[in-house]
């Protein structure tokens, strides 16, 4: 098995959504559910889809990757100016401390 290079691995980063995600969080597993998430939110960087919602019961990694991998990941691609985009934030209330939430 050949050994990624970091730089190889950064690359993949940059490039593919599901790749920064599981280089962030290494016990991510990617499922099929998951692909259609990862693919829609890159369709939304690319500027095919404006307005994007997802529907899943709590658990299923749509915050994961919806909320924190993907405005990252988005602000980091040489695409999309910066200014392109706005990171909304909701008040850190008790329902999501408790929950362990990251905001």
């Amino acid at each position: 098995m050949k050994m990624e290079t970091p730089n190889s691995v950064l690359a993949l980063a940059r490039a593919d959504l599901a790749c920064y995600a599981i280089a962030q969080y290494p016990s991510f597993e990617l499922a099929a559910h998951h692909r259609v998430i990862v693919d829609k939110l890159e369709a939304v960087e690319r500027g095919e889809i404006q307005r994007l919602m997802f529907f899943m019961p709590p658990r299923h990694g749509k915050s994961l990757l919806a909320t924190q991998m993907f405005p990252a990941w988005y602000l980091g691609r040489p695409s999309r100016p910066v200014r392109d985009f706005c990171i909304l934030r909701a008040k850190t209330s008790p329902t999501t401390l408790a929950a362990g939430w990251a905001i």
